[in-house]
């Protein structure tokens, strides 16, 4: 055990303790969220854009210069004003509706959203029998910002406008100016056909929904759906990084160990199984530390979003169990990999099978779980009885946290998992104290089948 030990505090060390793996790995991800953090306590992402003082020149076929009336109200300072303060309060019963029952916080956060003074327009009127070349020219000078032409045709439904901008015209403004004119051209229209324009337009607002999930505790939760949609991949995501990359780690190491013959003269103080598990179980500590760094950070920016108390603390829990599982039976296939081979080039040959599999294994985690919104498809439970699947797939299926897996299941598909991990360390003992020592043409697929006999 000793020897396991300090086998694994050297893979450790090697690996994790080099400057390229602290500064790519450790370091840069949390200096990049240092950096985000500290803009944000600057309010460097919540900088006003200075508001746009101007005039536009719309041609107005109404009697009366109805449109112009209209649309100058629409663009008057208050009527902006209420537009923002509508939008800010719209975005806060967003953000409250999928990120739970936290309104104080999500209000908070939509203070900082749609934050820039209102635009100061004029609004010029002119008789569709204007000499309009004259306007144009004064929007080329920058006089005017636009010149919109409005047609007795556009009045009528399914009409269209002209909205001629110049060079110096804010997208934002041009946007805000073309959306007063539709909307009034559509009070015009409602108010020559008879019928109240504010009253159609309250009777056609739609009515928001407030998602409420009811546990089996008899507790509930409001609206979880963005945490419901993003956890899955998220976990996912987490889950792969680790895995593979402390996977890839042994697999290099042991190739080139082998290669250099080191592997020898640690194999003269040390038995093949002990020297196999003190590096997969050194690389996996490499592979704990990017799954707590990478989670950290996730955890981080759940509690800056105040969602952190939708997510289960046994969550957690979980993605730390379908790691162990996960790693050690990919770290396994690495291992003996590495042991069969004499360089990284011949690795990449047999290794290929086994990331073609792993590929098809995400991509029928992400279709049959996460696509049909369903972790309990038929797909999803068998792919969770597959070993090489099981770590994957349960950590999709256990993060939908408003449709909860029964314990059984999660028993029965762990033990599976385990007994695969083993079942997996076993074979790969099998071709590691075969292969460690062997030189020359490495095996194909069905030599190390052959391999796995003779141990």
């Amino acid at each position: 055990m000793n020897k396991i030990i300090l086998t694994a505090i050297r893979e450790f060390k090697a690996t994790a303790l080099t400057p390229a793996f602290l500064f790519g790995a450790v370091i840069l991800p949390l200096i990049i969220w240092g950096v985000l953090a500290a803009a944000l306590g600057a309010g460097l992402f919540s900088q006003k854009p200075e508001p746009t003082k101007g005039k536009i020149a719309l041609v107005d076929p109404t009697p009366d210069k109805q449109l112009t009336a209209l649309v100058a109200a629409r663009l008057s300072p208050e009527a902006q004003k209420a537009k923002l303060e509508a939008m800010r309060a719209e975005a806060s019963a967003k953000l409250a509706e999928v990120m739970g029952s936290m309104g104080e916080n999500a209000a908070k956060q939509a203070e900082g959203l749609f934050k820039f003074d209102p635009s100061e327009i004029d609004v010029e009127s002119h008789e569709p029998s204007a000499d309009l070349e004259a306007v144009r020219q004064r929007v080329r000078d920058g006089e005017l910002l636009a010149l919109i032409e409005v047609t007795q045709s556009t009045i009528e439904p399914g009409g269209t406008f002209t909205d001629q901008v110049g060079e110096k015209a804010k997208a934002r403004d041009i946007e805000m100016i073309e959306d007063a004119v539709a909307n009034s051209v559509v009070d015009v229209r409602l108010e020559d056909s008879g019928m109240s324009a504010p009253l159609v337009r309250a009777l056609y607002s739609r009515p928001s929904a407030q998602q409420v999930t009811l546990k089996a505790s008899g507790g509930e939760t409001k609206g979880s759906e963005m945490i419901q949609r993003f956890l899955p991949l998220a976990f996912l995501m987490f889950l792969a990084i680790a895995i593979f990359t402390g996977g890839g780690y042994l697999l290099m190491s042991t190739v080139e160990e082998k290669s250099s013959r080191i592997m020898e003269v640690l194999l003269s103080s040390m038995s093949p199984m002990q020297l196999m598990t003190g590096k997969i179980i050194g690389q996996g500590f490499v592979g704990l530390l990017l799954l707590l760094v990478y989670g950290g950070l996730g955890v981080f920016a759940a509690i800056q979003f105040a969602f952190m108390d939708l997510i289960p603390p046994s969550l957690l829990v979980w993605l730390v169990v379908y790691f162990l599982m996960g790693y050690f039976i990919y770290a396994s296939f690495n291992a003996a990999i590495g042991a069969a081979v004499n360089e990284a080039r011949e690795a990449q040959a047999l290794q290929g099978p086994i990331m073609g599999l792993t590929i098809l294994i995400m991509y029928l985690a992400i279709f049959s779980v996460m696509i049909s919104d369903n972790p309990h498809s038929s797909i999803a439970r068998g792919l969770s009885y597959f070993p090489p699947a099981t770590p994957f797939v349960m950590s999709m299926r256990v993060a939908y946290i408003n449709d909860p897996m029964p314990m059984w299941e999660l028993v029965s598909t762990t033990v599976v998992g385990v007994l695969g991990m083993i079942a997996s360390v076993w074979f790969a003992a099998k071709i590691f104290r075969v292969g460690v020592l062997m030189y020359g043409q490495p095996p194909s697929l069905i030599g190390l089948i052959k391999w796995m006999r003779y141990a």
